[in-house]
């Protein structure tokens, strides 16, 4: 591309209000050159400059620059340097004998815009008939003076150095001619007399800067997709407008398939920026309402579900995620159809962050996922409502307690027992119950971090049952790691006699369940316990005594 700065030494300016004034002059420069004196843009572009000149003569009362040819100094101070040729604010007046601009206070709106409209001319073309001299003359500004070099135009060495980049900006325009046709087709206003006027754009045209966006990469994409965007003020037909609509669209699918969520956030943002427009009389910003219909189509989704399996980890989560947010609600259930086809852990990992993002949107819409026939896909949705966490997703899980799979059971009684709704209470104590053990433990588990009184009568409720002792061991010591929660005489003495009873039949399973009563003794540190525990610690079978010397070296401590 012609000037590729990232070779180059890079363009510096100084610091304080002056440097600050020069920065907007270029702001400006470009925005002014971009918008028809009529346009809002123009129009705040031109009144913020203003205030900046003002501020600064208000304090320095006169403004005088002196002018180099790659430099602006203040005070014998650089506010500004460039050592490229191009878009140069030094050199543009320098090359035509310009070595000193001076601005005074009571400089007016209308004398700052005609000093702009000469920053913004064509003077640098060879076409040109007047120089910067010229139309500073011509204006004849009160408030605005210059010194000039009267001996500029034999100065040979710059006019070697202009003959020298000539060759070689010629040289590199020949590769882009078609992209900078482009640019100056749509962008450039001619010569205003009373009114702008501006050379449309053919199809091939926009064309070529959409191909020169997906050739870029990020730093420069970002100012062909403004470009792009600008295009938009110049149309003043709907078919033409759809146009370019039909090319952003091409532009973002290209980023986000490609996992350049960075540009695509960029160009998202120009459209909501765009979108309360008015383009022309007839003409709104609500076209590009299609844009964020496109983005949330099934289709979209579908390319961007493969993508993200395929480019994995070389995805950038938080543009990821910044991504998701430009997303509404309807793209909830596209993005659970993602769910079973995504294979890659930090694929879904980005799958589930986007549908706790959207599933804040709608809670009901993303419950509708607990339907679907796939367990894995069941499964991620209870955790999805789970992160979310709000009390009204309980409505809509309940029909998972009766799953037929248990590993969504217990998923649902692990997400109810996070949720801070006074009902839960009963769904996890009806799935003490299940015929599942695993089922039995998530639900005990999320009872111990409810601890009250009534939770404390159920769990005891269970261990009382005749059969509970039949349970598996892993089981029953979850439920006496809960139980051992309660540190009150009532649970103390339960167990204490739990920990007595002496084995008639099924003497092995009885006392695995003793060994967990002294397991939950040791856990509450209970001294009154020392004395059962000291006789279990004698007896012949291994495990229970094992748990009472471990309880009783745990409550000496």
């Amino acid at each position: 591309m012609l000037n590729d700065k990232s070779s180059q030494e890079p363009l510096t300016e100084g610091t304080g209000p002056v440097a600050e004034l020069i920065r907007e002059i270029q702001k400006a420069k470009r925005l002014l050159r971009m918008y028809p004196s009529n346009n809002p843009v123009y129009v705040s572009s031109l009144d913020t400059l203003y205030n900046k000149f003002s501020e600064v003569l208000r304090t320095e009362g006169e403004l005088k620059l002196k002018i180099q040819q790659k430099s602006i100094l203040h005070n014998g101070e650089q506010v500004y340097h460039n050592p490229e040729r191009d878009d140069n604010l030094a050199l543009f007046f320098f090359k035509d004998g310009v070595r000193e601009l001076t601005f005074t206070e009571g400089l007016t709106r209308d004398e700052l815009e005609g000093f702009m409209k000469i920053l913004t001319s064509e003077i640098d073309q060879e076409q040109a008939t007047d120089d910067v001299v010229t139309l500073l003359w011509e204006r004849d500004f009160e408030h605005i003076s210059y010194v000039v070099d009267e001996l500029y135009l034999t100065d040979e060495e710059v006019m070697a150095e202009d003959r020298i980049y000539n060759e070689i900006k010629e040289q590199h325009a020949r590769d882009n001619e078609a992209l900078l046709m482009a640019y100056k087709d749509a962008l450039e206003a001619a010569e205003e007399t009373e009114r702008a006027t501006f050379t449309p754009l053919n199809e091939a045209d926009i064309e070529n800067i959409s191909l020169e966006i997906k050739r870029q990469d990020l730093q420069k994409s970002t100012k062909l997709v403004t470009i792009l965007f600008e295009l938009l003020y110049l149309q003043t037909n709907r078919d033409d407008l759809r146009n370019i609509i039909n090319h952003i669209k091409s532009t973002l699918e290209y980023c986000v398939l490609n996992g350049d969520f960075k540009n695509a956030n960029y160009l998202l943002d120009m459209v909501k920026e765009n979108i309360d427009k008015k383009f022309s009389p007839d003409i709104s910003g609500n076209e590009l309402r299609k844009i964020y219909d496109y983005i949330n189509s099934p289709l979209m989704i579908e390319d961007l579900g493969r993508r993200i399996d395929t480019l994995s980890e070389d995805i950038d989560k938080e543009a990821f995620l910044k991504y998701i947010g430009h997303l509404n609600k309807s793209a909830i259930p596209h993005f659970i159809n993602l769910l079973g086809d995504v294979h890659t852990l930090y694929g879904k990992q980005l799958l589930l962050d986007a549908l706790t993002i959207l599933g804040r949107q709608d809670v009901k819409l993303l419950s509708d996922g607990l339907r679907d026939t796939r367990w894995e896909v069941v499964k991620d949705i209870l955790y999805i409502l789970g992160r979310i966490g709000t009390s009204g997703a309980l409505e809509y899980l309940t029909h998972t307690f009766s799953h037929p799979d248990e590993r969504i059971r217990c998923e649902a009684v692990r997400v109810v027992g996070t949720l801070n709704n006074p009902n839960a209470f009963q769904y996890i104590k009806n799935a003490l119950n299940d015929r599942s053990p695993s089922v039995r433990i998530t639900a005990v588990r999320a009872l111990s971090n409810i601890k009250t009184e009534g939770v404390k009568k159920v769990i005891l409720t269970e261990l009382s049952k005749k059969d509970f002792h039949l349970r598996d061991l892993n089981e029953k010591k979850e439920f006496y790691r809960t139980i051992a929660q309660w540190h009150d005489a009532e649970v103390r003495e339960f167990l204490i006699k739990t920990l007595k009873k002496k084995p008639f039949l099924r003497k092995r399973k009885t006392n695995e369940t003793r060994a967990c009563a002294a397991l939950a003794l040791g856990i509450m540190r209970a001294k009154e316990a020392i004395p059962a525990l000291k006789n279990a610690s004698r007896e012949g079978d291994d495990l229970l005594r094992e748990y009472s010397i471990s309880a009783l070296e745990r409550i000496s401590i």
